[in-house]
């Protein structure tokens, strides 16, 4: 996690400082060209590009999906 590099001990401030580095990674992608053989230069989006196989319609959804995503996290730990 980048908290644990940049070694934020308080968990709120290791939270926040966790999400702003995915919001920031969320909006950088390589562009290789048309062709797919380019050099790679890091670009950014003007939005946020997050990757999900569902994009959520309502909050209701959304929820579902968040408890989903935890429920993973809390298996691995």
């Amino acid at each position: 996690m980048p908290s644990e590099i940049a070694r934020i001990t308080n968990s709120y401030e290791a939270f926040c400082f966790d999400e702003a580095v995915s919001y920031i990674q969320s909006m950088m992608y390589y562009d290789y060209g048309k062709d797919g053989k380019g050099e790679g230069k890091l670009k950014w989006h003007k939005t946020p590009h997050w990757i999900d196989e569902d994009k959520p319609r309502n909050n209701s959804e959304l929820f579902k999906k968040m408890q989903k995503q935890e429920q993973k996290y809390e298996k691995k730990g």
